[in-house]
């Protein structure tokens, strides 16, 4: 039988490129659509993050607003017979 572990395997010929360092550059690339892909991913995450963003704010400006009010309501109720 033969041992696999002192199995001599030969070093490729100077100069040569392995199969797979010649496919490296093309991947990623913009002809693969992947590029294209990442593009579009990232502007829908941008539009979906900025509606959320906004709905976040509006949300907590309002109940900032009605807090507002109804403190200045109980602030003020004491004082409404003198007014």
């Amino acid at each position: 039988m033969i041992d696999l572990r002192s199995a001599w395997i030969p070093a490729p010929p100077v100069g040569s490129v392995p199969a797979m360092e010649s496919t490296r550059g093309m991947i990623g690339s913009s002809s693969d659509g992947n590029e294209l892909f990442r593009g579009v991913e990232k502007a829908v995450f941008a539009v979906v993050f900025a509606v959320v963003f906004t709905l976040v704010a509006f949300t907590t400006e309002v109940i900032l607003l009605s807090a507002f009010v109804c403190a200045g309501i109980v602030i003020m109720f004491p004082f409404a017979s003198t007014i």
